[in-house]
């Protein structure tokens, strides 16, 4: 079902009111509505489409439960677009669309809470000054469908809420020109969720030389990128670092941490994130998948200082390392009796040094 915006002149949501009439036709509330302050509102399962050779200049605030067609020009003046549905919605079209402010706000179930971009007919740069991420997942799309993305506003205008999270598991690129507060999840993985794949994720900031900082207690899951000039705040605001598994160095990057030897199998290290779970695949780096008897896991001080790491299941692994002086508390799950294994014959399958701590 369809909201088709197609005139040669341009459309704002000002007319979609005066169509509406003083007492609206049950035709035109059922896909859209237009309160008294201009805020458009088009339903779940219907599409905003601008038609080619249109031009939508809304006035005002969308909030969008449906889809995104963008086939003609979108001009966002100050106002915000919302995706706030509770289905899976798309952002599409044969025209890029640049937003003032995009919010993604979805409050469906995972996984039918994804607002993802679609650029097979051709929108491949998605531009916003402000990304606020408040529920649900923003997905840049996957292979030769993911769309390079632009945040060009002040600040930090990158914001990605508790339990929210922005992914990118395509080939699409980040440039900055802000920068990032994150208290959900970030994830990263050029081309997919295996490890070792092309690093063809550039993440870069908008002036060549000008670091943007990353922010925040949530999880930041890195593989498969090519970073330059990003930095974390320093001192002890978190992230102390930001672990890049199979990624490359391009330069000036402060408090990113790329490893010697490219590995996606381990040893792990916590980064922890959004619940602290134990099994949550992201709260590692590299990105652990299927826990093996053959884990080697790291909780490393100068990355997360002092975590408490929730729901650890029974299982059997290699090896379990405390360095840097980190004091571990871990919580067992609620399903009875946790035992953890460790069977590595390694003559240090449990190491805790002086100065480390593990309750």
């Amino acid at each position: 079902m369809w909201l088709y915006l197609q005139t040669a002149c341009s459309i704002t949501n000002f007319n979609l009111k005066e169509a509406e009439g003083g007492v609206p036709d049950p035709d035109l509330t059922a896909v859209s509505i237009v309160d008294p302050s201009n805020v458009l509102s088009v339903p779940t399962n219907f599409t905003l489409e601008i038609w080619t050779g249109s031009n939508y200049a809304p006035g005002a605030d969308i909030n969008d439960l449906g889809n995104w067609r963008n086939n003609g020009t979108f001009v966002p003046a100050t106002h915000t677009v919302t995706f706030n549905g509770n289905l899976n919605q798309t952002i599409a079209g044969t025209s890029s669309t640049t937003f003032n402010a995009l919010t993604i706000s979805n409050t469906g179930t995972d996984p039918a809470n994804v607002v993802s971009v679609d650029a097979s007919a051709g929108a491949t740069n998605t531009v916003a000054s402000q990304l606020t991420i408040t529920g649900g997942v923003f997905d840049q799309g996957t292979d030769s469908t993911s769309a390079d993305l632009l945040i060009n506003g002040i600040g930090q205008c990158v914001v990605v809420r508790p339990r929210a999270k922005w992914r990118n598991r395509g080939r699409g690129d980040e440039t900055l020109s802000c920068g990032v507060l994150n208290e959900g999840t970030i994830e990263f993985n050029s081309k997919g969720i295996p490890c070792g794949d092309d690093d063809e994720i550039q993440i870069r900031s908008s002036v060549p030389g000008l670091q943007r900082t990353w922010e925040g207690t949530g999880t930041f899951s890195m593989v498969d990128v090519d970073v330059q000039d990003q930095r974390v705040p320093g001192g002890v605001t978190p992230p102390l670092q930001i672990l890049v598994s199979s990624g490359t160095n391009s330069g000036n990057n402060t408090g990113w941490t790329f490893p010697l030897v490219a590995t996606c199998t381990g040893p792990y290290t916590w980064i922890g994130g959004v619940g602290q779970r134990w099994a949550d695949s992201v709260n590692w780096s590299p990105v652990r998948g299927t826990p093996t008897t053959s884990d080697v896991l790291i909780f490393d001080g100068g990355v997360t200082p002092a975590p408490v790491v929730e729901d650890v299941p029974t299982e059997t692994d290699s090896a379990l390392r405390l360095t840097n002086n980190v004091d571990v508390t871990l919580h067992a799950n609620l399903l009875g009796t946790t035992t953890l294994t460790l069977s590595g014959a390694t003559g240090n399958d449990l190491d805790i040094p002086a100065g480390e701590a593990l309750a």
